[in-house]
């Protein structure tokens, strides 16, 4: 079922027209239309289903040099109106601020319909639902020591969105992800282990159910047994998923707002050396499939693939129309808005770390003797600080001698920077992989020469 066009009892540049001749100088208009689903398979049937729908319209005013914003899921007219009375309100009592502005049209956008998989809203929720049991029965059947599948969820979401400003941007576009997680409990003798298996795609039939449920039961069984390693300082192999996370905290710390405030490991190193010649950064919002892609940012403005960190030097930070004015450069197109109910902050689109041209069994057999990490623990909560860079997480793996992966690792931590950790990259691989674990990011397995590794075995 497709998400309808709402049309407006009152239309949008009337709506528009109104909040000028009421004082405003600049006016926004952002509608938002969301359909999600999210399915969860237990024991062989639907534990739960989901379909959410969501409707609603921000607006933001630009006052003598002061935002107004307020947003209804009410789009009567009567509502609408009110929401712009609200706006042109808090206007009123907003501090100045001489960057505020609004984009002006731009010449050339590109066409919105390419981010958009109708089988995303057109395969029956039956369907859906009949992947996720799939998903389970697979993980069930991939190995004898998968005692259970402790959870399998198919999630997806579409989005209608459109941006008309009193300015001349008008864009609408619509937007759709799929998603699915299965994670499954591994057992022999007294080692109990869990691994997880995740896909996100841009249709349903991109999912590649089999394989997702196939790396759950492998990430569960290769640690059976798994037990600490004495503490030293080695190198490192990151799983792509593990790298995702790193290089999703640092595409945090490149949005400019963070930079400017000096609340960013990256504030004062435009144009340094901030990582590894291999290393390369790259936020792209025209990623086909990416969650956060669209042809024009949350503002209207052009979508763009922006290499922030290029040969390791720190080349670009990602801008809104804010925060490029406050730094004398155009907009990156990441100004991002979570939902209709927020205002639009610079921030990263599907950002990722670049593949390289070496096999995953290259680098992780350029290690005579270290630690090949495939989760870990901690970095969403606290264990990693954009700010300082500095990061402390608990590591799952597999201990590497003379190149080879041996017995598996548990109960230790990997602490370091996130700079050095950059720096100290040597070698980067071609399978680059995008996880929805912290926000859409990206990585393929890399090599770092030098991490210390914390543990208590012998």
């Amino acid at each position: 079922m497709v998400v309808a066009e709402v049309r407006l009892p009152l239309d949008g540049q009337e709506l528009l027209n109104e909040a000028i001749r009421r004082g405003a100088g600049e006016a926004e208009m952002y509608l938002e239309l969301a359909r999600e689903t999210e399915i969860e398979a237990y024991k062989g049937r639907v534990e739960s289903a989901v379909v959410a729908r969501s409707t609603g319209i921000a607006l933001r005013v630009i006052r003598g040099g002061r935002l107004g914003f307020a947003y209804t899921t009410d789009t009567g007219p009567a509502a609408l109106r009110d929401a712009l009375a609200a706006a042109l309100a808090t206007a009123e009592v907003t501090p100045a601020d001489p960057h505020l502005a609004l984009p002006d049209p731009a010449a050339a956008v590109v066409p919105g319909d390419q981010f958009y998989s109708a089988d995303v809203e057109d395969t029956p929720v039956e369907e859906k639902a009949r992947l996720a049991l799939e998903a389970e029965r697979l993980a069930l059947a991939g190995d004898p020591r998968v005692s259970q599948v402790a959870e399998t969820i198919y999630s997806d979401s579409c989005r209608s969105i459109t941006v008309r400003n009193s300015r001349g941007v008008n864009v609408s576009f619509r937007v759709c992800n799929a998603n699915l997680v299965v994670e499954v409990v591994a057992c022999e003798g007294e080692s109990r282990n869990t691994g997880t298996g995740f896909g996100t795609a841009g249709s349903v039939r991109a999912l590649d159910v089999a394989a997702i449920a196939s790396e759950a039961v492998a990430e569960a069984t290769r640690l059976l047994g798994a037990r600490p390693v004495p503490s030293a300082k080695v190198p490192v192999v990151l799983a792509p998923r593990v790298m995702a996370q790193f290089i999703n905290i640092a595409g945090r710390a490149l949005s400019a707002l963070p930079v400017q405030r000096g609340r960013s490991m990256f504030a004062g190193r435009q144009n340094q050396q901030v990582a590894s010649p291999l290393v390369e950064i790259v936020d792209d919002g025209l990623l086909p499939g990416g969650a956060r892609s669209g042809p024009v940012d949350s503002e209207g403005v052009p979508s763009r693939r922006t290499v922030a960190v290029a040969g390791g030097r720190l080349q670009a930070f990602l801008y809104d129309m804010y925060t490029g004015r406050h730094d004398g450069v155009p907009s990156t197109g990441n100004g991002y808005r979570s939902s209709f109910r927020t205002v639009p902050e610079a921030a990263p689109t599907n950002v990722y770390l670049a593949a390289g041209s070496e096999t995953p069994a290259r680098i992780i057999g350029g290690v005579a003797n270290g630690l090949y990490v495939v989760d870990v623990t901690g970095i969403t909560t606290g264990g990693a600080n954009s700010i300082s860079g500095d990061f402390s997480v608990g590591a799952t793996g597999m201990w590497i001698e003379g190149g080879e992966l041996t017995r598996p690792v548990r109960e230790v931590t990997i602490a370091g920077n996130i700079l050095e950790l950059l720096r100290d990259i040597d070698g980067v691989a071609d399978d680059l992989r995008f996880t929805n674990i912290m926000g859409f990011s990206g990585a393929p397995t890399v090599r770092v020469s030098s991490l210390a590794v914390s543990g208590s075995g012998q």
